[in-house]
C-alpha cells in the first residue's frame, strides 16, 4: 500500500515524451496524491460504524480489495490523468479501511495480556513492509530503464501489477482470519499456573 507514494509521483513527473508521464512538477505530483489523502481522512471517520455493521475482518478485506482495484487500474490504463486521480482516491479509501480494521482484528484475536505485544508487532511489521516494499519497487523501476534514463512504461506496469498481486495474497490471508474471535478475558493459562503455584 505504501508503494503508491513512490510510484505515482515518479509516474506523473515523467515527461510526456516518455510515452506515459504527464510532466508534472513536484507540487503537481503531490496534487495527484491529494485524493488519496482526502478519501483516507473521510473513510477513517466511518470505520467504527462500518466495523460494528460488518466486522473488522470484512472491513480489512474490503479495504484491501479497494487497493487492489486501484493498482489494477494503474497497471492497465494509466495514460489518463483522470484515472490516476480516481485510482488515488480509491487507494486512499482502501488504506483508511484496511489500516483501521487491521488494528481491531489484531486486538480481537489475541489474549488481553498479549494486546500490547501484538499491536507493537503490527507497528514493526508495517514499518518493515513499507521499507521493504519501497526498495523492491525502486529496484523494479531501476532494472528497466529507457534511452532517456527513465523507467519504461513496462517497468511501471510491472510495479503496479506486482502491488496488485501482493494485495491478492493479502485478501486470501484475510479470508483465513476467524470470523468470530475467541478472546480470553482472564489471565493466560501460564499466568494462572504461576499464581496457583505461589498460593500452594
Amino acid at each position: 500500500m505504501y508503494s503508491a507514494f513512490l510510484l505515482i509521483p515518479a509516474f506523473v513527473q515523467a515527461p510526456r515524451g516518455s510515452g506515459y508521464g504527464f510532466g508534472a512538477s513536484v507540487l503537481g505530483s503531490g496534487i495527484y496524491l491529494a485524493p488519496c489523502t482526502i478519501t483516507m481522512l473521510l473513510v477513517g471517520q466511518f470505520t467504527g460504524v462500518l466495523d460494528r455493521r460488518i466486522g473488522s475482518r470484512a472491513s480489512l478485506i474490503l479495504g484491501t480489495g479497494c487497493c487492489l482495484v486501484a493498482y489494477a487500474i494503474l497497471a492497465t490504463t494509466p495514460q489518463s490523468a483522470g484515472l490516476v486521480y480516481l485510482s488515488s482516491a480509491i487507494l486512499g479509501a482502501g488504506i483508511g479501511l484496511a489500516f483501521a480494521a487491521l488494528a481491531n482484528v489484531i486486538v480481537q484475536n489475541v489474549r488481553q495480556d498479549q494486546t500490547g505485544v501484538a499491536t507493537g508487532m503490527n507497528t514493526v511489521m508495517r514499518t518493515l513492509g513499507g521499507a521493504l516494499g519501497g526498495q523492491i519497487i525502486a529496484s523494479l523501476l531501476a532494472r528497466d530503464v529507457g534511452p532517456g534514463g527513465l523507467p519504461t512504461a513496462d517497468a511501471f506496469a510491472l510495479a503496479f501489477g506486482l502491488c496488485a498481486a501482493v494485495l491478492v495474497v493479502g485478501i486470501a490471508a484475510g479470508l483465513l482470519i476467524p470470523s468470530r474471535a475467541c478472546r480470553a478475558v482472564g489471565p493466560s493459562a501460564a499466568t494462572r499456573a504461576v499464581v496457583e503455584g505461589a498460593h500452594a
